[in-house]
């Protein structure tokens, strides 16, 4: 006879969290401090230009991304200090794409559809793993 123990609540609430694109529970938010869209003046256009610079900061943390426009979608770069990322996760309004991190740090995710994207990262601090996530903003 099989026996099945109950899953545990605090496992279904993170389930139901990462189903509703919410950050873990012990995710820390890292809130945009930077946006070189917004340092556009009202009313100037700059015609040919896709390039665009998010940074967000919390608890002692920096995300820095770059995302470049093109014709597949656009591609975005970052990078986290003043440690290195373990993971970094790229979530958007229907799907999570696990990124890369490169030996020097940088992360890159390509062909993004334009939309809101939001950033879920695990650091190790003396050992301890500790979790971050940027608010959401668009791509």
């Amino acid at each position: 006879m099989t026996r099945f123990d109950p899953v545990p609540e605090h496992v279904t609430e993170q389930a139901r969290r990462a189903a509703e694109g919410r950050a873990p529970a012990d995710s820390r938010l890292l809130e945009l401090v930077n946006d070189s869209l917004l340092d556009i003046p009202l009313g100037v256009s700059r015609s040919g230009e896709s390039v665009r610079v998010v940074s967000f900061t919390g608890d002692g943390v920096r995300l820095d991304a770059r995302l470049e426009g093109g014709e597949a979608g656009s591609t975005l770069l970052g990078s986290i200090a003043p440690v290195r990322a373990r993971t970094v996760d790229l979530h958007t309004e229907n799907s999570l794409t696990m990124l890369a991190v490169e030996p020097d740090g940088t992360f890159r995710a390509r062909d993004l559809s334009h939309g809101p994207v939001r950033l879920h990262i695990e650091i190790d601090i003396d050992g301890t793993p500790r979790h971050f996530h940027s608010s959401w903003f668009n791509c």
